[in-house]
């Protein structure tokens, strides 16, 4: 064998080898995006289950769209669809203080009463398609929550 045939022979080996492994890297990322989706499907078929009552989602209202409300916290946004029929009220206390001495009592809102700024707790149901419905929508009192770094820490 000559040089010529032997470099031949290996430049051709080197492309095999190369075009093998990338089809196998493509390969592993598939089947490790199934278990990612298959994971995905896991937990939507929980939180859509029949015995989940609901989800909470807490956070501060960066932005109201029709009846989608994104809630913000720590870095991370979610969107919320507010349902028509959802139950909605802010607790406010009793005594018009700005703690929790004298108690708290529910003041019912509408969803025009929800302003960009305020911290929600929300309860959701999770539709098959995965969408947020919200059936109970709660303001906090402010000296609950800490809106400046969207914490649900005490005052």
């Amino acid at each position: 064998m000559n040089k010529i045939s032997l470099i031949i022979i290996l430049i051709i080996s080197a492309c095999i080898l190369f075009v093998s492994g990338g089809g196998i890297g493509v390969f592993l990322k598939a089947q490790e995006d199934n278990s990612k989706i298959n994971k995905l499907s896991s937990i939507v078929d929980s939180v859509t289950s029949k015995i989940v009552v609901g989800v909470s989602v807490l956070g501060e209202v960066t932005k109201i769209e029709g009846r989608n409300v994104t809630l913000s916290s720590d870095n991370e946004s979610i969107i919320v669809d507010i349902e028509d029929y959802a139950i909605m009220y802010s607790l406010v206390s009793k005594n018009g203080s700005n703690d929790l001495a004298g108690g708290l009592t529910k003041k019912s809102i509408k969803f025009d009463d929800i302003k960009v700024g305020d911290y929600l707790n929300i309860n959701t149901v999770v539709s098959r398609d995965g969408i947020m419905k919200a059936n109970i929508v709660v303001i906090p009192p402010s000296f609950v929550t800490n809106n400046t770094d969207n914490t649900s820490s005490t005052k």
